[in-house]
């Protein structure tokens, strides 16, 4: 499972779905399919929603996206009044979410943000423990829950986990890179490749974890916390997610560095050495800005050669003469070299559509505004 998943019945996949990244529905939304056997109808408001629309029910196989699954979070938590949707014996307050970022967003460096949170989360009861730690240049956020039903911690610890992962993106304002997210689950769908929502590789552990480069711990946190904390970090991220799955720079405004070294490759595929060469910096210095902007050469890399292939899609010329004009040998090259960037193939990319298409359908989109707003007003 991970990206495009099928819909049960379809023959292909949906061109809504493609370059979108899924998990089946029997997996990742299954703290409502524990509300619906409880008689919760939660199915009835998920297709009010626009999940499903061309299923017209939603099955096991129903893929679901990063939109469809915090719709499924929010109106889980509002049908229960619990931010733990329901999956624990006891509940996690209303309000802790938002009160997090608030509390987060004070500190001075976001080493301080996480262990005010971790320590906001221990007074208050989210029914997990957490432990935050540093070691080889890694910062690593276990959890472990402790009062869910048997069947579900593993769930409500990957709940938790992206909770985590989208606070982090939202104070900081950057794309916030996981280099790996623990599950207890040897049943887990992604486990041994890369988790579709966390984008890194998922690995099997005695507690569910993510980590991340301790290089970020230093940075002091950017976002400045309105009336609607909820919906403003959730669609935050998935605007980070729809973009860097278009191939876009998140917050190109905000990165004037990595906005540079884009226009240099989008000239030129250069190396890194010439971009520093061009750019008037040693490659050390150039390296630590991209990283204080939350990019990487190799992200700006994968875009360029993205901005430079797509206009060529439009003029019919053939992958042959595309291949020429781009300097690679031959098309077979240029299709090895797009697969290895991008993940995507020719087709895939030639359908690939807008940040806005890639965060979800306008159905979801606006049922999943309207439940963050709705929860923001409850929080405020």
């Amino acid at each position: 499972m991970g990206r495009n998943n099928q819909a049960a019945g379809d023959g292909d996949v949906s061109d809504a779905w493609i370059g979108r990244r899924t998990l089946n529905y029997c997996w990742i939304g299954a703290t409502a399919a524990l509300s619906a056997r409880r008689g919760v109808p939660i199915h009835d408001a998920l297709l009010r929603g626009g999940v499903a629309p061309e299923a017209g029910a939603i099955h096991d196989d129903t893929p679901i996206g990063a939109a469809e699954f915090h719709l499924i979070c929010n109106t889980l938590i509002a049908m229960h009044d619990d931010e733990l949707h329901g999956a624990s014996r006891r509940g996690m307050p209303r309000g802790t979410g938002s009160l997090g970022l608030r509390i987060m967003s004070s500190a001075d460096d976001l080493r301080t943000a996480i262990t005010m949170l971790l320590k906001f989360y221990s007074m208050v009861g989210t029914f997990c423990d957490f432990t935050f730690q540093e070691a080889e240049g890694l910062a690593t956020i276990t959890i472990l829950s402790r009062d869910a039903a048997q069947d579900m911690s593993a769930i409500v610890e990957e709940v938790m986990a992206n909770w985590l992962q989208i606070q982090l993106c939202y104070v900081m304002q950057m794309p916030i890179r996981l280099t790996g997210f623990t599950t207890r689950s040897a049943a887990h769908p992604s486990l041994g490749g890369v988790h579709p929502f966390f984008n890194c590789p998922v690995l099997l552990g005695e507690k569910a974890a993510i980590s991340f480069s301790s290089g970020y711990l230093g940075l002091a946190p950017k976002a400045r916390i309105g009336a609607a904390p909820l919906g403003d970090s959730v669609f935050y991220w998935l605007r980070q997610m729809a973009e860097i799955d278009s191939h876009q720079l998140p917050d190109a405004a905000a990165r004037p560095i990595s906005v540079a070294v884009l226009e240099l490759l989008r000239s030129e595929l250069l190396s890194f050495q010439d971009c520093a060469d061009a750019m008037g910096c040693l490659e050390r210095e150039l390296r630590q800005d991209l990283f204080g902007e939350g990019s990487s050469f190799r992200q700006l890399r994968r875009i360029a050669l993205i901005d430079r292939v797509r206009p060529w899609f439009q003029t019919g010329a053939c992958m042959d003469d595309i291949a020429d004009r781009l300097g690679y040998s031959d098309a077979r090259s240029l299709r090895r070299g797009l697969k290895l960037a991008t993940g995507l193939s020719l087709a895939e990319l030639r359908q690939m559509g807008t940040p806005d298409q890639a965060m979800g359908s306008p159905a979801v989109l606006g049922a999943l505004r309207a439940s963050l707003a709705h929860s923001d007003a409850l929080n405020a």
